[in-house]
């Protein structure tokens, strides 16, 4: 383990009761907006990046079936546990960036107050993204341009022909044209 992750692990497992504990950190102005970034559907399996002691827990619980908490802190699941704010939440010990999760076991995943903590972020980020399968049909649907889209299936079909999946996992599944949908919600605020 790095200095860096040492020093976080000590600092909130210092900090574990008082951050668990702290009105402005579970300010419901501040985590019902994450709970509305995930929208009015329920997310079979969400998981909280960088947990700590559960604070998100009581409202991102209400937008799924299975929340999972993941935190290299101990001291800080433990808190989470304790908390029992949800019944079908799951603490898990692990490093963000290098989660013992196998690819998409996820619906969704949110990280908050902790990518400054990270020592790669971006790998984080890359690792939290969620992948969608979408039928070609469906898609070009919502664009609405019945030429441009049939312009382009002609191509995407010629790539899947070729054995292509120009990047997003572009396929021919029994003559329909699928790929996936890759996607990634950050939200900032300037002050």
């Amino acid at each position: 383990m790095s200095d860096h992750l040492r020093k976080n692990q000590s600092e909130f497992t210092r900090q574990a009761e008082a951050f668990a504990a702290s009105p402005v950190l579970s300010a419901p102005q501040l985590t019902e907006r994450l709970a509305e970034a995930l929208g009015d559907s329920v997310c079979p399996r969400l998981l909280d990046v960088a947990c700590g002691p559960g604070v998100l827990a009581p409202v991102l619980g209400t937008r799924t079936r299975h929340l999972v908490g993941l935190d290299l802190t101990a001291e800080t699941l433990r808190v989470a546990r304790e908390r029992g704010a949800v019944g079908r939440a799951s603490w898990v010990r692990g490093l963000a960036g290098a989660a013992p999760f196998a690819a998409g076991s996820f619906d969704a995943a949110v990280v908050r107050l902790a990518l400054h903590h990270f020592e790669a972020p971006g790998e984080v980020l890359a690792e939290a993204r969620g992948e969608t399968p979408r039928r070609y049909a469906e898609w070009a649907n919502i664009i609405n341009d019945r030429a441009r889209m049939d312009a382009l299936e002609t191509v995407l079909r010629t790539l899947t022909r070729a054995g292509v999946d120009a990047g997003i996992q572009l396929r021919d599944e029994e003559g329909e044209l699928w790929f996936t949908y890759r996607w990634l919600l950050v939200t900032a605020r300037a002050r």
